[in-house]
């Protein structure tokens, strides 16, 4: 938009004359930037803008890159992030986007259970009571009950080592989720030992285990 301003002018005559000026009054640029997000801890995502020549992004840290139209964030905390952007014609405006870091949950799996027989039934592992979504794997054995819940019982089939893993996700998004793992030792069956065979050809009875160190 062009802006006509005249001026007269008058002298100690009385005398007068006009003079004008043109002035052009650009539009201020529109930013169109990301919608505010939620973000889980040490993930990543693209933050974009568009409806400017050149951009500046800040505060720098959290981000890969401050000039560009389309950085990656990845803060630690909760960030505000403020744009500018000037047009061709030099004019600036200002935006925001709001990344708000979410913690991901910490499970730890509970248990005294990490030497076990090979064969064993019913043995517990637990982790805290909480909203999230949980989810057991059980390598060297397998899940009897509790899939899904805060506390699994097993049936340790393996015979040398077995791992618990265990993944709670937060129950609505981002769905941030975190992880734990529990190695355990599983001691095979042994065969009987000769007291134990004697004992029981003659009837005679004995405390001896028929699985050693079990």
């Amino acid at each position: 938009q062009n802006v006509k301003y005249i001026v007269e002018g008058k002298d100690v005559n009385n005398c007068t004359n006009f003079d004008s000026i043109y002035i052009t009054v650009n539009p201020l640029p529109i930013l169109d930037v990301s919608s505010d997000v939620l973000l889980c801890k040490y993930d990543s995502i693209q933050l974009q803008v568009n409806g400017a020549k050149t951009y500046v992004w800040m505060p720098a840290e959290g981000l890969n890159q401050v000039d560009i139209s389309k950085p990656n964030a990845s803060p630690k905390k909760t960030t505000n992030f403020k744009v500018i952007g000037r047009s061709a014609d030099g004019c600036s405006s200002m935006d925001s986007v709001l990344v708000q870091v979410i913690d991901n949950p910490i499970p730890r799996i509970l248990s005294m259970d990490t030497i076990v027989c090979q064969n064993s039934f019913w043995k517990t592992y637990s982790v805290s009571n909480s909203a999230n979504s949980k989810t057991w794997k059980v390598s060297g054995g397998n899940i009897i009950t509790g899939q899904f819940t805060e506390k699994i019982k097993t049936h340790w089939t393996g015979s040398t080592i077995g791992k618990i893993y265990i993944t709670e996700s937060l129950p609505i998004a981002p769905y941030c989720f975190g992880s734990d793992s529990l190695k355990v030792s599983i001691r095979s069956e042994k065969a009987p030992d000769r007291a134990s065979i004697i004992a029981k050809a003659n009837n005679i009875s004995t405390n001896t285990l028929i699985c050693k160190d079990c």
